[in-house]
């Protein structure tokens, strides 16, 4: 839990271009993956 608390902390000082190009390294069609984790898709 430690590790994920500071990977956020990590992230959330980055700029959003930093933080879109690692979203799209790692789901480039931007796809919704609530779904595929068995979570309800969220809403919007």
């Amino acid at each position: 839990m430690h590790a994920a608390i500071t990977r956020e902390k990590q992230i959330k000082n980055r700029q959003r271009k930093w933080k879109i190009e690692l979203i799209e390294a790692v789901n480039p069609e931007w796809r919704v993956l609530a779904e595929e984790l068995g979570l309800p898709p969220p809403d919007g």
